[in-house]
């Protein structure tokens, strides 16, 4: 691949030296022209003064259609460093109604690209990745390498939107080896930082972190501010996941400093959000309502959608902690208006969470738990889905290991099949092998259906338990349930919900290893607290859900109770020793399969009234009725 890249290189340079010899205005069809190219340099340490350039010099350029094409090109680079996706993708097709693809095919699919990177900013890869298709196979035709690089990492950033994660890194590793380590149009501390927000997207923050550290420690080197706050935003973000905090929040106070220096102010706000949501963590709530409310005058100037919808719903939930109602509900509102249901499912059920808590902080009890509902049943969609999702991913697998065995199996009985040709002479010997080959075969296959039922069966176990705790997940708790209540001849059973106290702050405050830790352990030591003839599992998240075909709700209280004692001497993290989990349940009665939705509600009800009431304490559901 090395040798082929410096081919390329060198057949580009001779073709280069040809044009120049032969004729001016063909080599303006293969690169952009001197000053383009030179206020293109400057975008990434100065794309406020590239786009003042580009505003004086516009009327000269509208006198040719292909300076007009390269003009609108620079206006949507410059604007893509900025964060102005609007502008970039007006800009983008300005150009492409200037230049004739026909007559100028490079500059056509260079301002491609720059509609490509535009589309992804606004949130449409559906429409991108055609495009992005198209100008790879124009840059592999024409072994354009520099071209075919910028394809590659525009289509690997759109299949990471589209969560075809394996996909966007196979674009972004051909890349990486495309390029030179230090120098040229691209290298591959660019490329670095692209791989390492695929990382980021798949939570493996671990993995993101040795290649932001590249890309920061080149563009420091090289004294590009602009592509070095946009990498040390990005590390600065892995760091926080990971629990480094005061690292995390030295890196992204440098990252709004370097944007706003190159009067990134988009870039500035995006680190500001962060620091934002670590001063709240810290106390400094004014602190971080100042912070967020900047923000939110610079995402409203550039008419970011999404992190306007973000910005409004952090601000909503800080005034509901801080009792101040009225602005949690007037910021709730603002960020509902941002809010796209179909595109944004996730997003949608956390402002219905956050509306049911505003609602409940107002007293209007019913229609918080008419709102909640409505959320339980959108978890239990996206839950359904994402589990099928897995499902069928495993059998892919299955599938294609039995292939590979039975591929195994036939290559076996053809290699039997030549020795027997060639060994025609020797029928005695033959006829042995043909023994022991047939034995062989048989164990073979003996194996390969021993393998087969032991995947089916660990698949199974798979499909039916929650894969960090061992506990039935979500569906098979309810399958048990309905067999419990048909063995009962559908009689009532008890029901209660439990959720951990406090579990966001542990993740947030702690890190998620510890959170997972938190939920081994509650898990283990709520399946030893409660016989075999009580159903458990984990619901969701830090949810959990108990069965019982015994007793009266008092006497579930009670051993809840028990069970909510012993967590306080049970639970032990090594290095925080100090760290107190507790868990708010409640309570319900089943009468029944057709009842079970219900009763499964109204249990969620009483949890959700233990959480208002102050957490750490069960309730049943007969309790809030009365």
């Amino acid at each position: 691949m090395h040798q082929w890249f410096l081919q390329v290189k060198s057949q580009f340079h001779q073709s280069l030296i040809l044009c120049l010899l032969l004729c001016g205005s063909v080599l303006a069809q293969k690169q952009l022209d001197t000053r383009y190219l030179e206020w293109e340099k400057k975008l990434n340490s100065s794309p406020d003064e590239v786009l003042q350039i580009l505003d004086r010099s516009l009327p000269q350029a509208q006198n040719n259609n292909y300076q007009l094409a390269q003009h609108h090109y620079l206006y949507s680079q410059a604007y893509i460093a900025l964060t102005y996706p609007d502008k970039a993708l007006t800009h983008a097709e300005l150009g492409l109604k200037a230049i004739d693809k026909q007559q100028f095919p490079w500059l056509y699919h260079k301002i491609q690209i720059a509609k490509v990177i535009a589309l992804d900013y606004v949130g449409d890869p559906q429409q991108a990745l055609p495009i992005a298709n198209q100008v790879l196979t124009w840059a592999r035709q024409k072994k354009d390498l520099w071209l075919l690089v910028e394809a590659l990492s525009a289509r690997g950033h759109i299949y990471n939107a589209m969560s075809l994660s394996v996909n966007a890194l196979n674009d972004f590793q051909e890349a990486y080896q495309l390029v030179p380590k230090h120098g040229g149009e691209i290298n591959q501390a660019d490329i670095a930082a692209d791989i390492a927000l695929v990382y980021e997207y798949r939570s493996e923050d671990e993995l993101s972190v040795p290649f932001f550290k590249e890309a920061v420690d080149y563009h420091r080197e090289n004294n590009s501010f602009l592509e070095l706050s946009v990498a040390l935003y990005g590390l600065g973000r892995a760091n926080k996941n990971l629990g480094n905090l005061d690292l995390s929040q030295q890196q992204l106070e440098e990252s709004a400093r370097l944007a706003r220096k190159v009067k990134d102010y988009q870039g500035e706000a995006y680190a500001l959000k962060e620091l934002a949501g670590m001063a709240y963590k810290q106390g400094k709530t004014e602190e971080a309502i100042q912070m967020l409310k900047t923000t939110h005058q610079t995402f409203t100037t550039s008419n970011n959608k999404f992190m306007l919808l973000d910005t409004n719903y952090s601000l909503s939930r800080i005034y509901l902690s801080e009792g101040k109602i009225k602005l949690a509900e007037q910021f709730w509102l603002q960020a509902k208006k941002y809010l796209d249901p179909e595109a944004m499912p996730l997003q949608s059920i956390g402002i219905d969470e956050l509306q049911a808590k505003i609602l409940a902080s107002k007293g209007e009890y019913e229609a918080a738990y008419n709102k909640l509902l409505e959320t339980v049943s959108k978890k239990q969609k996206i839950y359904t889905e994402s589990s099928i999702k897995k499902l069928n991913q495993f059998r892919t697998q299955f599938d294609l290991n039995n292939k590979e065995k039975e591929n195994a199996v036939l290559q076996h009985e053809n290699e039997m099949q030549a020795h027997r040709l060639a060994d025609q002479a020797t029928e005695r010997q033959l006829t042995n092998w043909l023994i022991i080959a047939s034995f062989t075969s048989t164990l073979l296959l003996a194996f390969i259906v021993l393998r087969s039922r032991k995947n089916r069966l660990k698949f199974e176990y798979m499909a039916q338990h929650d894969a960090l705790t061992n506990m039935s997940n979500r569906s098979y708790c309810i399958k048990q349930i309905k067999q419990q209540l048909e063995i009962h001849h559908n009689n009532s059973l008890l029901l209660a919900m439990l959720d951990l106290d406090h579990f966001k702050h542990i993740n947030d405050h702690y890190g998620h290893a510890v959170g997972d830790e938190v939920l081994i352990q509650f898990s283990r030591i709520f399946l030893s607290h409660f016989d075999q003839n009580v159903i458990t599992g984990r619901f969701g998240g830090e949810e959990f859900l108990l069965a019982m075909s015994y007793g009266d709700q008092h006497q579930l209280k009670r051993s809840l109770e028990q069970f909510k004692e012993s967590l306080l001497e049970r639970i032990n993290i090594a290095h925080i020793p100090d760290l107190k989990v507790t868990f708010s349940a409640g309570i319900s009665r089943c009468r029944g399969i057709n009842d079970l939705d219900k009763a499964i509600h109204r249990a969620d009800m009483a949890m959700y009234s233990a959480k208002a009431n102050g957490r750490n304490q069960i309730i049943l559901h007969r309790e809030i009725t009365q």
